[in-house]
């Protein structure tokens, strides 16, 4: 009796492809995320003995360069509203680095009162790094205790004070830096110097890239007024960063249920994270070659051109002399007037 053979089937060609198909896909995806990521900062600097203030420290960006800065052992000032929040913030960060030096204070910039108070509480007679990261987006019109639009004064004049009031203490600190928080909305954005609250014509995208632009004009003019001080001022546009307030606020990701879970792959897949977003805002707190570049505009790690409205000297004239009568006189009632005219910083 003859034994049976074996035989052998060739393989089925339904299963013989898909594997690469999927492995094509996901390399494909993942090349995709690191390019829309951006570049990673990479530095070993120390910052032991210098102070670090990060205005809304506690979400998003924010939390991240106030992780990395503390990680490097600076004095990290974290200047949020939310306090609760801050100090949740604050005990994560501990978590990560136990040794960290932080300080939680509360800073709500829609009210020019909690800045004076923030600065007058402030114990630190040099400020190394200032950090002007907080701020709110498609905000309902809205005007503050102060009058003014929502967008303009969080985003923008709230922080122009802090640095209007901390200014005289960096320009005696060597190589100390402020870092404005900006986007790519400025390129769409104008400043309407006769209407900044925006009510003639109110939209809340309006308003924060009108916020975004003013915060660039600051940077531009105060980099160029201030060239022959200690103080470099640089302004950073971190990209598109999901995981943040600012996405979710997003008026497409309200707008329904359903439109909010279509997009959420896509902006996994096209968003960077709020780490990778802090990237271009350490590079601008940490990096030599920035030292001599004054005013710059920060993408991905790298300077940038801005809008050319950005660049227009007369308009950030304008609104440097506009928002100095705005805020003056909550100064001047508080006694800090004299952080208006410092020696020999030509302000």
């Amino acid at each position: 009796m003859t034994s049976a053979q074996s035989i052998t089937l060739p393989p089925d060609p339904s299963e013989s492809w898909w594997p690469y198909v999927v492995a094509t896909i996901v390399a494909i995806i993942s090349m995709i995320r690191a390019y829309m990521g951006g570049k990673t900062y990479k530095s070993d600097k120390t910052l032991q003995g210098k102070v670090v203030i990060v205005t809304g420290a506690n979400t998003g960006i924010g939390f991240e360069v106030a992780s990395d800065m503390a990680l490097r052992g600076a004095q990290v000032v974290m200047a949020c509203r939310n306090i609760n929040s801050a100090q949740a913030a604050a005990a994560k960060i501990l978590k990560i680095c136990p040794a960290a030096l932080l300080d939680v204070q509360e800073l709500d910039l829609a009210s020019l009162q909690s800045v004076v108070d923030f600065v007058q509480k402030l114990t630190h007679s040099n400020v190394n790094i200032l950090i002007l990261n907080a701020g709110v987006v498609f905000h309902p019109f809205a005007l503050t205790e102060d009058g003014f639009e929502t967008h303009f004064q969080v985003n923008y004049l709230g922080h122009f004070l802090l640095t209007r009031l901390l200014v005289s203490r960096m320009c005696t600190t060597p190589g100390a830096r402020v870092i404005s928080m900006t986007s790519q909305s400025h390129f769409a954005a104008d400043i309407c110097l006769h209407d900044l609250n925006l009510q003639i014509n109110y939209s809340a995208r309006r308003a924060y890239g009108q916020s975004k632009l003013a915060l660039l004009l600051m940077t531009r003019y105060l980099g160029l007024m201030l060239q022959d001080t200690n103080v470099n001022f640089l302004a950073v546009n971190p990209g598109l960063v999901r995981g943040t307030k600012h996405v979710s606020s997003s008026p497409v990701l309200r707008e329904s249920l359903l439109i909010g879970l279509a997009m959420r792959p896509l902006m996994w897949m096209f968003m960077k994270s709020p780490k990778q977003g802090s990237q271009s805002v350490i590079y601008a707190a940490l990096d030599p070659e920035l030292e001599e570049i004054r005013g710059a505009y920060i993408c991905d790690c790298d300077v940038s051109e801005p809008s050319s409205l950005a660049t227009d000297k007369k308009l950030a004239a304008d609104l440097f002399e506009r928002s100095l009568s705005l805020v003056a006189a909550k100064a001047m009632a508080a006694g800090l007037s004299q952080v208006w005219k410092t020696e020999n910083n030509g302000l």
